[in-house]
């Protein structure tokens, strides 16, 4: 079983709330089971608007590499389950010299070199065994870029592996220091022969070392079973690459906040539940899935919304899409923290609501309820634009909140029967004006 851990990620750069919007079913007319609360004011509920959800790939998200917008974690490694199928993550970043005004000398003789990682948060089962890779880089990391999460770069020579299972929580004792959580692999000598060599009687350059060493790839093979996704904090002074040499000498390549790095996402749904979903669509009358590391989506329709707007002229007081986690789905996997609700346009691409980024509406929501179990989303201006015309009801789509930057996935309840206890539904708060 896969273990709980920490969650992340933002998909677009102008969503700073994060919520969803999801389904409820009813008869085609919505004003059937509308009860007046107060007939002078006029106001109606009702939560028994149809909602038809699905399942969609999502495309591959944006990562900046601008130097306010840097990634603080790097995502490594792979888990597997019968309902996401395989995800993984690769990182790659840059190293960069610790210090200026530096040689090793002459006679400097290489010991070892390794490479430790300070660990961020973790997700999944990190007993689970799992063979690190970590490749030179042959492509250039450019700032102030943007890499897709699905970018290929040109990996090159391995610079070592190891096979093992992650401790995120631990401390580590080295001699008498206890040091923080960190993972700590030996690469191969090549590696520290060569960076001896490039700076043996040359006083070197950030510029001059990234010109021949680019950076690195850090990467896990996948796994058959289980798993888990590791944070790697690049912040950290635990996370670089030391050379040891002549005995009691070392030197340090650092990752700071200069140092450009970004992931790499994967997944294969073959003979998992997204891949039977993905081929019918019916079955998100039962669940849903949103998951992050561009992993899915669930879309959203309101098929008759043509009955709501035959009532008249209709203000709309409050529009808040509930959304149940699918009970015994996330005992091992936290759901994520939160999720977004955005419109979809004429092409199906994403755009962001007007509730998302109103300053006016500071009870959006999105986040999860651990004690309710479910997700509460409130857009209530985006569904009276729909009513007016001023939006158009092209559909609308549940994603993952900071989906670069946690592994996390969630399994949703469907529309189901307006009779179910756990559903996916809108409750719709309306005045009727003439």
């Amino acid at each position: 079983m896969l273990k709980k851990a920490l969650t992340r990620h933002l998909v677009l750069a102008t969503a700073c709330w994060v919520f969803i919007f999801s389904n409820c079913t009813e008869p085609n007319n919505v004003g059937l089971q509308v009860q007046p609360q107060d007939d002078q004011i006029n106001v109606f509920v009702t939560d028994t608007i149809t909602i038809m959800p699905g399942v969609e790939l999502v495309d591959s998200l944006p990562i900046s590499t601008s130097s306010s917008n840097l990634p603080v974690g790097l995502l490594v490694g792979s888990y597997t389950d019968d309902v996401f199928g395989l995800a993984n993550a690769k990182a790659y970043t840059q190293l960069r010299l610790s210090s200026s005004g530096f040689t090793y000398g002459a006679n400097a003789d290489l010991d070892s070199v390794v490479l430790t990682m300070a660990y961020g948060g973790y997700y999944g089962d990190t007993t689970t065994m799992q063979t690190v890779n970590v490749l030179r880089l042959e492509d250039d990391l450019e700032a102030d870029t943007t890499y897709y999460t699905n970018h290929v770069f040109t990996e090159g020579q391995s610079m070592g592996a190891f096979t093992t299972s992650f401790n995120p929580t631990d401390s580590i004792i080295v001699g008498s220091d206890t040091l923080a959580p960190h993972f700590s692999m030996k690469l191969l000598d090549w590696v520290g022969d060569e960076l001896i060599n490039f700076s043996r009687t040359t006083d070197r350059t950030n510029e001059e070392l990234l010109a021949v060493f680019k950076g690195i790839c850090i990467n896990t093979d996948d796994v058959l079973m289980d798993g888990s996704i590791i944070t790697f904090n690049a912040n950290s002074s635990l996370s670089k690459l030391t050379v040891y040499y002549n005995d009691t000498s070392s030197y340090e390549y650092i990752i700071d906040g200069n140092s450009i790095r970004t992931n790499v996402f994967e997944h294969d749904y073959t003979g998992s539940d997204i891949a039977l979903q993905l081929m019918d669509s019916t079955l998100g009358e039962q669940q849903n899935y949103v998951q992050s590391m561009s992993g899915v989506k669930t879309t959203i329709e309101f098929p008759h919304l043509s009955s709501l707007e035959n009532l008249g002229n209709i203000a709309v007081n409050l529009a808040e899409l509930t959304i149940p986690v699918k009970s015994g789905t996330f005992d091992d996997l936290d759901p994520n923290n939160a999720i977004i609700l955005l419109a979809s346009d004429s092409i199906g691409q994403e755009t962001t609501i007007v509730d998302l980024v109103s300053e006016i509406n500071l009870n959006y929501g999105g986040f999860y309820d651990d004690e309710k179990e479910e997700y509460k989303i409130n857009f209530t201006r985006h569904f009276q634009r729909l009513l007016t015309g001023q939006a158009q009801n092209f559909g609308m789509f549940l994603v993952a909140n900071n989906a670069t930057l946690t592994p996390n996935r969630v399994v949703l309840e469907g529309a189901g029967d307006t009779t179910a206890t756990s559903r996916i539904k809108l409750r719709l708060n309306y005045s009727i004006l003439d």
